[in-house]
């Protein structure tokens, strides 16, 4: 049996360049809106890490962050009472666009 190699660069290549980043920001943009999905239905931070997919708490906490701007607890504070608001279970809003929105309110 022979053993099959793979070389994964020329297919980051081809992906950074058709999706504008590489192959493992676009994964790690995937898990960050499942998190604010997550969290904009009022589960817990805890609950956001695990359902999408990382597998540190510090590590999620650390890249959302980054990535949004905002620790996980605190978006989820100020997501919560804007989706009550307007009576659903969860809504999920661009993260840019909630912290203009939250800024005015």
């Amino acid at each position: 049996m022979t053993a099959c190699s793979f070389d994964a660069t020329p297919w980051g290549r081809s992906d950074a360049s058709t999706l504008g980043v590489s192959p493992h920001q676009y994964l790690v943009r995937l898990k960050l809106d499942r998190a604010k999905a997550v969290l904009a239905r009022g589960a817990s931070v805890t609950e956001a890490c695990s359902t999408a997919g990382f597998e540190s708490l510090g590590t999620f906490s650390t890249t959302f962050t980054r990535r949004v701007g905002l620790a996980p607890s605190e978006w989820w504070r100020k997501t919560r009472p804007f989706v009550q608001s307007l009576g659903l279970k969860a809504l999920w809003v661009p993260g840019c666009f909630l912290i203009r929105l939250v800024e005015h309110v």
